[in-house]
């Protein structure tokens, strides 16, 4: 089975393509999973 079996949080999308440096620097940007109230 090919198919993705997971979940999507977060999906950006931009009218240019990024450097490599901007990837980069949004590839570790991560956000809790669980957020207290």
């Amino acid at each position: 089975d090919y198919f993705f079996q997971g979940m999507i949080d977060d999906v950006r999308i931009y009218n240019r393509a990024l450097s490599a440096e901007e990837a980069a620097g949004l590839a570790g940007v991560t956000t809790p999973l669980h957020k207290p109230f």
